[in-house]
């Protein structure tokens, strides 16, 4: 587990005078632990790329969604993508999956490249997407994009520039369009909510808010825990959330742990940061560790902060950077 790896590593991502020997040994051990392939990657994506390529596919291979976008960002391609180019629709591919494993960067990254290209419901679908996912000014891409997409004109044309994008998702699109427009019927909650139990979780998302902007508790946490069961990594957040403070239920920190739980598992980097800070209020520091430094190779950088402060805590404790190395 990733708590082997951090006590036997000692806080790789701040031990200076570890690091070098630190990663070697992450590379004999990646193959059971595909969280040290994203670290890998990482780590060579400045100094040498073809091994820092390997090492993303590596973690690609094994699910993880930022290792998806760490490589499509390292992968040749155009800054007009074209779908029939080998190394473009490569690139894409591995952008589709990121966004679609719940990496908001990777989102964003589709729905700027849709909107240049002029689809705009499948723009607003993928920046939707970024913005449910907390990407910084995720809303003001979205209204943006909804403001060229009336200038347009809004035609019920079902075109699409990814592979992924399908009927249900279009449907979304417009339904969004109405949401930020604020033409929205009483009509159009019951199609969100028919999608959403058909695991449309963009759809999902909204609906939630637009129940909880309406002081409908109990009926934005119903969304969520139909959201969670998709087992989407934001969406496990969210009902956790819920969960941790009342909100449309009763309080029940025990099993929002649980959800937090779950979500960080699947990739959801603040969850990571929760179960990290939950580890560390029980006294784990290693444990707190692993949790962080997972939540750190996904940008997350509050987790960086809390890392650093509780690596230098345990420098003062143990003097473990002194010691040689067995």
């Amino acid at each position: 587990s990733w708590v082997s790896l951090s006590k036997k590593f000692n806080f790789i991502l701040f031990d200076d005078d570890k690091r070098s020997n630190t990663y070697s040994e992450l590379e004999i051990m990646e193959s059971n632990y595909p969280e040290a392939s994203l670290v890998l990657g990482q780590f060579y994506q400045h100094t040498n790329e073809q091994n820092a390529g390997y090492h993303f596919e590596l973690a690609a291979d094994a699910g993880i969604a930022q290792a998806h976008w760490d490589y499509a960002c390292m992968l040749p391609h155009s800054d007009d993508p074209d779908p029939t180019d080998e190394k473009d629709n490569l690139c894409m591919r591995y952008c589709l999956v990121a966004a679609e494993g719940g990496c908001p960067e990777a989102a964003n990254e589709v729905g700027k490249i849709c909107c240049q290209k002029g689809v705009y419901p499948e723009a607003v679908y993928w920046y939707g997407m970024a913005y449910e996912l907390e990407y910084p000014d995720g809303m003001i891409a979205l209204r943006k994009t909804v403001e060229e997409w009336l200038q347009h004109g809004v035609k019920n044309e079902d075109i699409k520039f990814t592979s992924t994008f399908n009927g249900r998702r279009n449907a979304t699109a417009f339904l969004l369009l109405k949401v930020l427009t604020q033409s929205i019927e009483s009509q159009d909650l019951d199609d969100l909510m028919k999608m959403t139990l058909q695991g449309e979780n963009l759809a999902g998302f909204f609906l939630a808010e637009l129940y909880e902007h309406n002081h409908d508790d109990a009926l934005a946490y119903k969304v969520y825990n139909a959201l969670a069961f998709e087992n989407h990594p934001h969406a496990l957040r969210c009902y956790a959330d819920m969960l941790a403070v009342g909100k449309g239920c009763n309080p029940n920190m025990a099993e929002a742990l649980r959800y937090y739980q779950m979500a960080a598992d699947a990739g959801n980097a603040p969850s990571m940061y929760i179960v990290g800070q939950h580890a560390e209020g029980k006294g784990d520091m290693y444990l707190a560790a692993s949790w962080y430094a997972k939540a750190v190779s996904r940008g997350y950088e509050l987790a960086a902060d809390r890392l650093k402060h509780l690596h230098d805590e345990m420098v003062s404790i143990s003097g473990y950077k002194q010691k040689e190395r067995p």
